[in-house]
């Protein structure tokens, strides 16, 4: 609040301004009713610099266009100023501020709070409390404060945070900013309290405390974690022999951190270990669990996949139907020895052949290769079954004139060994030996393959016609062969 007096021109004038909410600190033994004592008291709050917060600004000036601040050494040293003060509600204050001049007395008024700095602290007696070890004096002061051990109050208002106080523990040991002990020991200890901003001090009653033994729980959970990965990891070199599935580390990594969890738990163990070994202990092993999980790498194990068997089995198909014709019609309407299969038996080798080679290109893992390798020996089997042989016979005077009688389509195939045109029909009884026995060669060298790879307690008996006496060869060939599968 700011009060100028009227005055005319050229005559002193006197300002007294406040900025925010000023307080004065007495002292016991400060007199309201003594001046000097005032004087005192309004000069702790009074400030010469513009914009400073809580203060009173005194201005003076033999002219309102001439004016300055009043500091507070001139205030309390200058018999010219006097000063005087009541009270008005709610620990407020009214000071009245004077300054004689030889013209006349200038007067100015501001408000300001007061405290008293009354601080108190009172043991209830009750009984003693556990706290934990090295904790801060203010921490233990105020677990004693909120458990009814200390009562503290400030102008008899209780105090329920210790943001502005300075707080030492008195033991028998000295004096401290912690406190600290032998787990499970009671201890007496003193509070020496100060207010940092009226600094008002007292120093409380002895309460006694006991330490809490040292919380380990938190250490013994990261231990528990750093032990599962610890034997859950694989140990190598390079992981060449370990699955990409799996985990490894070196030798020098996995010691490192056994020695880590190895250290941790001896702060588990040791008793008389501090709550800051038992934190440091907690934060090394947390940053070595942390370590060990980025030197964790997954193995570099490349399974080899063999695919020989399939690969000689698409080879085998290939030859048997590079030597087979295609034909719908029955054995009587195709030319006498010509080995033919209808064109549904023929695509379905075929698709069978052309999965069996995506799978020899490009091997996933061994069951879809053993896969592909039985589905083509059966549908094989299925082929060989389904293999017949023409019995028309037809003049060479026919067969000169009318080859377009004896043509038959030809289904797409899969690339095979040879790109030579076996699918036309050859009525010529020496074409006949021809492929009668390299047909015989082949089922042969698939019926081995069959043999030698799958149970013998499965065996599968195919009997293959003969319509023709001219066939020999091939019925030789097919003449109830056992084929396992």
């Amino acid at each position: 609040m700011e009060v100028v007096l009227p005055l005319t021109f050229g005559r002193p004038i006197l300002y007294a301004t406040e900025t925010g909410n000023a307080v004065i600190y007495p002292t016991p033994t400060d007199d309201f009713n003594n001046p000097v004592a005032v004087k005192r008291l309004i000069s702790s709050i009074l400030t010469d610099i513009k914009g400073e917060e809580n203060k009173i600004i005194l201005e003076y000036g033999e002219s309102e266009s001439n004016t300055h601040f009043v500091t507070p050494v001139e205030f309390l040293y200058d018999e010219s100023f006097s000063a005087t003060m009541r009270p008005l509600n709610n620990g407020e204050y009214q000071f009245i501020i004077s300054k004689a001049t030889p013209i006349e007395t200038l007067t100015a008024i501001v408000r300001a709070y007061v405290d008293f700095r009354n601080l108190t602290a009172i043991s209830t007696g009750g009984p003693s409390i556990e706290v934990k070890n090295n904790l801060s004096a203010s921490e233990v002061l105020m677990e004693c404060i909120n458990s009814g051990l200390i009562s503290l109050k400030y102008n008899d208002t209780p105090v329920e945070s210790l943001e502005n106080y300075t707080i030492f523990a008195i033991t028998s040991t000295g004096s401290s900013n912690t406190v600290s002990g032998q787990a499970g020991h009671s201890q007496l200890v003193s509070f020496e309290i100060m207010n940092n901003i009226s600094f008002a001090k007292i120093i409380s009653p002895e309460v006694s405390i006991s330490i809490a033994p040292v919380d380990r729980s938190n250490l013994t959970i990261l231990i528990s974690d750093a032990l599962v990965q610890l034997n859950s990891i694989l140990i190598s070199i390079d992981g060449l022999e370990i699955d990409t599935n799996q985990m490894w580390v070196t030798l020098d990594e996995y010691n490192e951190f056994y020695n880590a969890i190895e250290v941790a738990q001896s702060a588990t163990q040791n008793s008389q270990a501090l709550l800051d070994e038992v934190l440091l202990q907690e934060n090394m092993l947390s940053q070595a669990i942390d370590n060990f999980k980025l030197a964790k790498k997954s193995g570099n194990y490349l399974e080899t996949i063999d695919t020989t068997e399939l690969s000689a089995e698409i080879a085998n198909a290939l030859a048997v139907i590079e030597n087979v014709t295609v034909s719908d019609l029955s054995t009587s309407d195709v030319s006498e020895g010509t080995i033919f299969v209808s064109s549904s038996q023929m695509q379905s080798l075929n698709e069978s052949i052309l999965h069996a080679q995506a799978v020899d290109r490009d091997p996933i893992n061994e069951t879809l290769v053993q896969e592909a390798l039985e589905s083509l020996q059966l549908e094989l089997i299925d082929f060989i079954i389904g293999i017949k042989v023409g019995t028309q016979t037809i003049s060479p005077d026919i067969y000169q004139t009318s080859n377009d009688h004896n043509n038959f389509d030809m289904l797409p195939t899969p690339i095979s060994r040879s790109t030579a045109d076996n699918h036309s029909i050859n009525t010529e009884f020496s074409n006949n030996h021809y492929i009668s026995d390299t047909l015989d060669s082949e089922l042969n060298h698939m019926a081995d393959n069959l043999l030698s790879s799958t149970d013998n307690d499965h065996l599968l008996a195919i009997n293959l016609d003969s319509e023709s006496s001219t066939n020999n060869q091939v019925t030789d060939t097919l003449h109830s062969g056992y084929f396992t599968f």
